[in-house]
């Protein structure tokens, strides 16, 4: 009898055992989103195991539903992550701000007014002041003054002032809202705001005759009252009307 080679004899047994699928690793399809202030998206998350658990780094940016919507929130850049069983997956998602006509003042608080001055357009109507400068712009047919205060000759506070009848009185509370979370309010042109980080603390205010608003920033230290009591020094004492 002829005996068989051994390859033909083993085909059976490699042809009859199939190799195990994989199975492919749980993704989210639309892994960087951009949202603005209250708008949405829901993840579409794919090949998930089980029931799935959304988280966000920084809710203050964007939070995520239990059903998996993004909402935006203040402007800044931050993850969510989706966990099942055992799985993980995360999409980047990054706010952006709809009224961008309006500069901020200059935010490097610490540094020495010499440093300052060189960062801030010099183009337009300066001002020098006891402690500190103020450089004039026109915006939206606005004249708007832009306030540097130092302590000790450091930067301690920045903010920006502008009549109460101006054509960007209408959009500045959504402005502030597109860039800090409210933590107070207690009037139309009264409020008290923080940055998603929570360094910084942004107080929007109005002069006690209301013919001005004021727009102030200052390093956050838990202590609010403290810079409101420091704006309205300033903007009392130290700038001209």
């Amino acid at each position: 009898m002829k005996k068989l080679p051994l390859l033909l004899i083993a085909l059976p047994f490699f042809f009859g055992c199939s190799k195990e699928e994989v199975k492919p690793a749980m993704s989210i399809k639309n892994d960087d989103i951009t949202l603005f202030r209250e708008s949405a998206e829901t993840l579409i998350v794919e090949n998930n195991p089980g029931d799935m658990l959304f988280e966000s780094q920084n809710k203050l940016i964007a939070s995520v539903s239990d059903e998996g919507v993004v909402e935006g929130g203040v402007r800044g850049e931050t993850t969510v992550m989706v966990t099942s069983l055992g799985e993980v997956a995360v999409a980047k998602v990054v706010v952006n701000t709809i009224i961008n006509y309006i500069p901020e003042p200059y935010l490097g608080f610490g540094e020495n007014i010499e440093t300052v001055k060189s960062k801030v357009n010099y183009d337009e109507d300066f001002i020098e002041m006891d402690d500190g400068f103020a450089v004039t712009r026109k915006i939206d047919k606005t004249d708007v003054v832009y306030v540097y205060g130092f302590e000790d000759g450091r930067l301690n506070m920045s903010f920006f002032m502008f009549k109460t009848l101006s054509n960007i009185t209408s959009v500045i509370t959504d402005f502030l809202l597109e860039r800090y979370v409210p933590v107070s309010l207690t009037g139309a042109y009264s409020a008290g705001f923080i940055s998603p980080e929570k360094d910084m603390a942004v107080l929007l205010s109005a002069s006690d005759n209301k013919d001005y608003i004021y727009v102030g920033y200052m390093k956050y230290d838990g202590e609010a009252e403290a810079m409101a009591r420091a704006l309205k020094t300033l903007t009392l004492h130290s700038i001209p009307q």
